[in-house]
C-alpha cells in the first residue's frame, strides 16, 4: 500500500513537470465581464440574432417549454482582428453568464496532442 501510495505521488509530480499540462482555458464569471452589446460597432446585420441569442440564454425554460433545441455553442470564424473575442464577451456580459477563454492552438493541443505543435 505503501508502495501504490508513493508512485502515485510521483506520478502527480510529474504530471505538473509535463508541458501542455496547465490549464489553457481562461474563465472570467458574470461580475468580471465589462463588455457590452453597445461596446461592439458594426454589427447592425446580425443585431437581431444576437438579441435572439441573449434572449434564449437568460431564458432558456421559454424555449424549451415550447419543445425548441438550445444551442450548444456558437462558433464564431473570420480572420484575426474581426472582433470574435469582443462580440462573444459582450453576449456573456449581457447575458450575465461566464465566459471561457482559449487560443485555438491551445484548444487544438487539447485534442490533437503535442505531436500537432511538433508539426507547425
Amino acid at each position: 500500500m505503501a508502495l501504490f501510495y508513493f508512485l502515485m505521488q510521483e506520478i502527480k509530480k510529474l504530471e505538473k513537470k509535463m508541458p501542455g499540462s496547465d490549464n489553457p482555458f481562461e474563465i472570467k464569471k458574470a461580475d468580471q465581464i465589462d463588455d457590452k452589446i453597445s461596446d461592439v460597432k458594426g454589427i447592425d446585420e446580425i443585431r437581431e440574432e444576437i438579441d435572439d441569442l441573449i434572449k434564449m440564454i437568460k431564458n432558456p425554460t421559454d424555449y424549451t417549454s415550447k419543445g425548441a433545441k438550445l444551442h450548444k455553442g456558437v462558433l464564431l470564424s473570420g480572420k484575426p482582428g474581426t472582433g470574435k473575442t469582443l462580440l462573444s464577451r459582450a453576449i456573456a456580459g449581457e447575458s450575465d453568464t461566464a465566459f471561457i477563454y482559449v487560443t485555438g492552438s491551445a484548444f487544438d493541443e487539447m485534442y490533437v496532442g503535442m505531436g500537432a505543435k511538433r508539426v507547425r
